[in-house]
């Protein structure tokens, strides 16, 4: 190659930097921190520890982290508690860490295993200290390193500071595309009829671009969904109903100066693509991919259906992409929800002969379909599938990717799934699948699965394009911006290429209220063009375009690391799947063989296809190039034969199960799964032997910090360990679930918790089957979908079958579909006295009396506290979790924080100021629940009474701000004397220990 690997690395980096900013300082309280890339291997290719100590010498009131891993395990350790681990190839993880900052003296540690001379780490860690300022740490080259298991000066590491990590993966100077309670999933309704024209949009777009608008839609005009540019810089648009207008820009590109309509009897087209003068359209209520000419009258000519794909038209064909090889061939990439039905008769099919489709009833699901013209014959091939409702469909000359929207019937339960980027690589099954409302419900996310990309969250996908042709900054060149019709944002998703797949970083780049995009496209003026429609809605056409010209100017090259990036991403198709051509001596090869879900599912459809080909011949001895034992058992219960699934129970009847990585859990959990669904009685029949080693696999995790891998979270893992557990009727499954998952806060927990327990028949006690029907009437109050409430009534209706007749005597009116009542107020308090810092000063120290801690547990109800906070298992979780925070504050500061609540408050607790547009001010705290599509906010203005709440149309809000006021009472010390203070702060003080 020319070069050594510390040249290597040197020039690796700079690729990050395509937008990049200076580099702040290390701590810093003024700018966000720069994380570099930071990394060591030892000698003997040990564990290393990568260390920085740090000072918090005021009183912490929020600590935020964020870590990023490359081709290496890793784990973040905040003094003694491990706080984070990740496996390879996950994305950017963002964590509160509070819990585990203190006053004082710190130490931050990154333990390193398994790396090889790609690995890198990054990190900032953000502490916010109750006087409103802050301190940023972030990952550099002033980072001590060491062995982990020896501090031998012969064996020391050395450090590599790799460089500036780019701004636009960190979300440094980048809008989130996080959403906040006040957008409004019906926004859209605004751009209808007459309503429209008193709803003109409001935009905010990134610093440095100008959003124009060129047209908007004549009454004859329709509603517009998809357009393209011609070979001479015309715009052909498509309408919702019938036919296409042609729209020529003005000279100035300030206007549209010529519209022209093409009367062509093509219904709805979702997908227009040009290739020279000839123009393909996605036909959706036509039901078919039709190639056409325009001529310079604007009639149309040579119209030819090209292959037709039958189904519904709700999530229909939406957008196409042509691709013109060397040989001059033509290949159209087609993508179809899931209204579409999945052609037969097909030339090729790429995805694996074993999947669920494939060997169960059909289900209704999405797919990317190739159409080739070969001349005069036309092949279709089946690339990818298993997807919901793909809309739009781009490469980047690499790979091909789509935006897949969510099934919102799940909102807000524990097998939701949001919308995702995906990486389109064929073979690919992502696992997608129709909306049943059947229970019990079906996880779509599985390791046998191909990976998704990136999770975008609450959304209606629509199109996407790269942006590689548009005269704006180099890094948003390289981007990929993503649609939302619903909430009417323009998403740039950042893809940086890492062994076969992508990191990615995301940022909203513009957002407007009403803006319901359904396209977009680059201009031959290198600006971005933007249309609104759909449902009827009143069409716009806007340009986008970005003022600083020094940058807009198109990537010429690329660097060394981009181009083995960009090696390690190509695949050549295969009958079954793909292979790919990473070179055997690039030095991430190995570790993507063994930790990539991307290269883990290529060896599955490699397996699949040898299991597949004659399910009745017991293949003993697989390539080894095929994967690990865990791999040969996930094919074998893939094919659904109870030949091959006894086989695979063998499998995890002998693995190690509890001490295995992450990703090989959620593997081992979905061989057991699918070796209940073919061959149950077997499976039950050994229930004994299995059981042990799924609880030994959740009394694991209590001692494991929160970890990701690829398959999904150790949070993710102990809900479907408690299913499994719930399938088996195992009688330890009530005392695991009850404390961790119906008592959580978090409400996916209590579904999950209640899914696992609603067939448990033993194990139960008198409080545990309270807690259980507590749980089930609480749902209402739950935010999601439209799938809650029948959920909560079957859920209902299993778990009272369970119940004997005693259990039922004893639980009454608990099991009737009552909403559950806030406990009673306790009786008020005489006041004591109006207590100033002053009066309160002899409980600062330390020495003496240290006060009793179970008073104090009585006081913390008594005084109103567990009202809003929790400590250890008691209190609700409204406010700020005090469990630990002695190690934050010291008593002087706990104390003040109590008299002067509005004096420092955590941004993610405060009130929400709201005037509305008749001028009326509101404040309080929004209460989460309900269903997510609400156009109301609905607002706490009184913490100590749930019944005092105000409920405000989201349409009728002029503007709303965070209070500086804190919602805890003042006074609430007032009531007690001066040793009941101390016992109080001697409960908080235990933080918790032994509460329930």
């Amino acid at each position: 190659m020319g070069c050594s690997m510390r040249d290597f690395w040197m020039v690796a980096c700079l690729c990050l930097l395509c937008c990049s900013a200076p580099a702040a300082d290390s701590l810093d309280s003024t700018t966000t921190a720069s994380p570099h890339w930071i990394s060591a291997l030892s000698p003997d290719s040990q564990p290393v520890e990568l260390a920085r100590s740090f000072s918090a010498e005021a009183p912490i009131q929020q600590a935020s982290l964020k870590f990023a891993a490359d081709f290496c395990f890793a784990t973040v350790v905040i003094n003694e508690t491990e706080v984070l681990e990740v496996a390879p190839f996950v994305q950017l993880q963002t964590l509160d860490v509070t819990n585990a900052v203190q006053r004082g003296a710190n130490r931050l540690r990154v333990r390193m295993r398994e790396g090889n001379q790609l690995s890198g780490v990054a990190l900032t860690l953000e502490v916010r200290y109750a006087d409103g300022t802050s301190t940023t740490m972030a990952s550099d080259s002033s980072w001590s390193v060491g062995r982990v298991d020896s501090m031998e000066e012969q064996h020391q590491p050395l450090l590599d500071d790799r460089g500036a990590v780019a701004p636009e993966l960190w979300g440094i100077g980048r809008r989130d595309i996080s959403l906040s309670a006040f957008e409004n999933y019906e926004q859209w309704q605004q751009s209808k009829g007459e309503v429209a024209d008193k709803n003109r949009p409001k935009f905010w777009i990134a610093p440095g671009f100008e959003i124009t608008e060129l047209r908007v839609a004549h009454p004859d005009e329709g509603s517009w969904i998809a357009m393209a540019f011609d070979d001479q810089g015309r715009l052909t648009v498509s309408r919702e109903d019938v036919g296409l207008l042609r729209m020529t820009i003005a000279e100035d590109k300030k206007s549209v100066s010529r519209v022209e309509k093409i009367d062509v009897p093509l219904e709805e087209c979702r997908g227009l693509a040009y290739d020279g003068a000839t123009l393909y359209a996605n036909a959706n209520n036509s039901k078919g991919l039709f190639r056409l000419k325009i001529d310079d009258e604007g009639k149309p000519q040579e119209l030819e259906k090209l292959r037709e794909f039958l189904g519904g038209v709700g999530h229909g064909r939406n957008d196409i992409s042509v691709v013109r090889n060397s040989a001059g061939n033509v290949s159209i990439q087609s993508i179809h929800g899931d209204s579409v039905e999945l052609p037969t008769d097909v030339t090729a099919d790429y995805t694996s002969p074993l999947r669920e489709t494939k060997l169960l009833p059909p289900k209704k699901e999405g797919a990317l379909v190739n159409v080739y013209l070969n001349g005069t014959q036309v092949e279709t091939r089946i690339v990818h599938a298993g997807l919901r409702n793909p809309y739009g469909i781009h490469s980047n000359g690499i790979a091909s990717f789509t935006f897949d929207a969510d099934n919102e019937h799940d909102m807000g339960t524990p097998w939701y799934r949001p919308t995702r980027i995906l990486h389109l690589f064929p073979g690919g099954d992502s696992g997608y699948r129709e909306v049943t409302g059947q229970l019990p419900p079906r996880f779509h996310d599985q390791p046998d699965y191909s990976p998704p990309l990136f999770d975008i969250g609450r959304s209606s996908p629509t199109s996407i394009m790269f942006g590689d042709q548009l005269k704006f900054p180099i890094c948003l060149q390289r981007a990929l911006f993503a649609l939302d019709w619903t909430y009417g944002r323009v998403i740039a998703v950042h893809l940086f290429p890492r062994g076969g797949t992508y990191r990615v970083g995301a940022e909203t780049f513009l957002q407007g209220r009403p803006l319901n995009l359904t396209d977009i496209a680059a201009g031959p003026d290198g600006a971005m063009y933007l249309i609104t429609g759909g449902r009827k809605t009143q069409s716009i056409l806007y340009r986008v375009t970005s003022q600083n010209q020094s940058h807009a100017e198109p990537a010429t090259s690329q660097t060394m690391h981009e181009q083995l990036c960009r090696r390690s991403s190509c695949v050549r198709l295969t009958k079954y799947g793909f292979t790919s051509n990473i070179p055997n001596d690039l030095p991430e090869a190995k570790l993507a063989e063994d930790y990539n879900p991307t290269q883990r599912y290529r060896r599955l459809l490699q397996l699949d296809s040898v299991f597949g080909a004659e399910l009745h011949r017991v293949v003993h001895n697989s390539h080894p190039t095929l994967g690990n034992s865990g791999i040969v058992a996930l094919s074998k219960a893939r094919t659904r034969h109870p030949k091959y699934t006894t086989e695979a129970l063998q499998f995890i009847f002998e693995d190690d199960f509890s001490s295995r990585r992450l990703s090989s859990q959620f593997i081992w959990l979905r061989i057991a799964n699918l070796c209940l669904e073919t061959s149950r009685d077997e499976v039950l029949a050994q229930r004994d032997r299995l059981i042990p080693q799924v609880v030994a696999a959740w009394k694991a995790l209590d001692s494991r910090p929160f970890s990701v891998a690829p398959e999904g979270t150790s949070v993710e893992l102990r809900r479907r360990l408690a299913y499994l557990l719930g399938e088996l009727g195992a009688d330890e499954l009530p005392a695991l679930a009850g404390p961790v998952l119906l008592a959580s806060g978090v409400q996916e927990d209590q579904l999950a918790g209640l899914l696992a327990l609603r067939n448990q028949k033993t194990g139960w006690t008198v409080e545990l089957r309270k807690q259980q029907f507590a749980t089930i009437n609480s749902i209402p109050l739950m935010i999601g979908g439209a799938g809650l409430p029948p959920l909560e009534k079957w859920l209902r209706e299993e778990s009272i079958k369970t119940l004997s007749d005693a259990e039922k005597a004893e639980l009454g009116e608990l099991l009737l579909p009552k909403l559950p009542t806030p406990e009673p107020l306790p009786p008020p308090r005489p006041l004591v006295k109006k207590w100033t810092p002053d009066d309160l000063a002899g409980l600062h120290g330390n020495e003496g009396p240290k006060g009793d801690v179970e008073r104090g547990r009585l006081l913390f109800k008594e005084a109103l506290c567990a009202r809003c906070h929790r400590v250890g298992l008691r209190g609700a979780a409204v406010g700020p979790d005090l469990t630990h925070v002695s190690r934050r504050f010291s008593r002087k500061d706990v104390l003040e924080s109590v008299l002067f609540p509005s004096k420092s408050v955590a941004e993610n607790y405060r009130l929400e100021a709201i005037t509305t547009l008749a001028g009326q001010v509101h404040t309080g705290r929004i209460i989460p629940e309900g269903d997510y599509r609400s156009e109301n906010i609905r607002l706490s203005i009184d913490p100590l009474d749930a019944s005092q709440v105000v409920e405000i149309d989201k349409q009728d809000i002029d503007q709303h701000a965070p209070s500086p006021a804190s919602p805890m009472p003042s006074g609430l010390l007032d009531t007690l004397t001066i040793e009941e203070v101390r016992d109080l702060l001697a409960f908080l003080e235990s933080g918790g220990a032994g509460s329930r």
